[in-house]
């Protein structure tokens, strides 16, 4: 049911969105919260959320204080140390 009404919900805002196409400015403020890992020498794992509010410079958008949280993680040196990059 919560999968029925989150696809329900994200296909509303992209019609929404989609009627006013243009150009979007704004300001996002986010906030990543989580725990951190130790993974030896000088490199750690970060895992836990993102979350956060955008805020629209034009206030009648459907866009306007929309608010946004995933999960996340991040893990710095990663792709360089592994030769994904």
């Amino acid at each position: 049911m919560r999968i029925l009404t989150l696809g329900i919900a994200v296909v509303a805002l992209a019609i929404t969105t989609n009627a006013n196409a243009g150009t979007c400015n704004g300001e996002f403020g986010w906030l990543g919260k989580g725990n951190v890992y130790g993974m030896g020498e000088g490199s750690f794992v970060f895992t836990g959320e993102f979350s956060g509010t955008f805020f629209n410079t034009d206030t009648s958008d459907p866009t306007h204080k929309i608010a946004t949280q995933c999960p996340g993680w991040s893990c710095p040196g990663f792709v360089d140390s592994y030769g994904f990059g």
